[in-house]
């Protein structure tokens, strides 16, 4: 099976084998496909089953927050959901960055995640009231949770600034958004739960 799909396979008769291993290549559409398995055709059909990211923001200035992240099919829209509290008011650039890693203050979250030579991981600015909170409310048609770009076991950073969107005098890889102010591993729904009850434990 593929991340986020069930893969059953139908057999048209004796020859057809129940263990095949299907690659993510091999699923390129939502419908029924074949495969040739010692020279006989096998169909097989994709199920579709909606993916979950969960994210725990944290900054080393006391930001925190939390996220949702569902895909509710294959090549679908991402909906992104979820609060922050702790940032100052205004524009902060909002971002998902190529490594899984949250230390030193979220710079091992490395660049942009960048696979197509743009910035994929780009998801514009989120705004903070004068209260310091932020809900957001983001559907991204250019991030997946499925396949082989998928951005769970990616980081999302809140940077200090907005991003300017290209259009600054001096525009870098980050959009002129200054620090990173907080930042969180998005991780699947199991591997989140797991986390928060073996941070329940500690504390």
């Amino acid at each position: 099976s593929s991340t986020g799909h069930v893969v059953t396979v139908t057999q048209e008769g004796p020859w057809a084998s129940p263990n095949i291993d299907v690659s993510w290549e091999d699923v390129m559409s939502e419908d029924t496909f074949s495969l040739y398995v010692n020279n006989r055709r096998t169909c097989l059909k994709i199920t579709e089953q909606p993916l979950e990211g969960r994210v725990t923001l944290r900054g080393p200035e006391g930001v925190k927050g939390h996220l949702q992240l569902v895909q509710e099919s294959f090549n679908g829209p991402v909906h992104i959901i979820g609060n922050v509290v702790g940032l100052s008011e205004g524009q902060h650039s909002f971002h998902i960055h190529e490594f899984g890693s949250t230390g030193n203050n979220c710079q091992e979250a490395g660049s942009y995640f960048n696979p197509f030579g743009r910035h994929l991981g780009d998801l514009g600015n989120i705004y903070v009231g004068a209260n310091g909170t932020s809900f957001i409310d983001i559907v991204d048609d250019a991030i997946d949770l499925f396949g082989p770009h998928s951005v769970i076991e990616r980081t999302i950073v809140i940077h200090k600034a907005s991003d300017d969107l290209g259009e600054g005098n001096n525009a870098d890889s980050s959009g002129n958004a200054g620090g990173r102010v907080a930042c969180g591993h998005i991780q699947t729904e199991e591997d989140y739960e797991k986390l928060v009850v073996a941070e329940a434990i500690i504390e």
